[in-house]
């Protein structure tokens, strides 16, 4: 290959985003990479510490353990039970 065929990282488009930045983009809420983020634009947002309660963790195990092992379980959360605003 010569030096004009070879790809250029210089002009390699932005990062795609992911489903939730599109989601959050329908409410307004623009997402930018780390790098790119300033002071200013950090959002209230926080990740909760514990998903599952422990009574919801408790009965995930128990059904874990009594269903087939080629099933997986998986749950669908709202977006209220992974973020909060402080």
């Amino acid at each position: 290959m010569s030096q004009a065929e070879l790809p250029s990282d210089d002009i390699a488009g932005p990062e795609p985003q992911g489903c939730l930045a599109a989601l959050l983009q329908l409410f307004g809420i623009r997402v930018q990479p780390a790098e790119v983020a300033r002071a200013d634009d950090t959002l209230p947002y926080r990740l909760t510490q514990g998903f599952l309660s422990a009574a919801e963790l408790s009965f995930y195990k128990v059904l874990v353990q009594i269903l087939p092992t080629d099933t997986v379980v998986a749950d669908k959360p709202r977006l209220g039970d992974i973020l909060f605003v402080p």
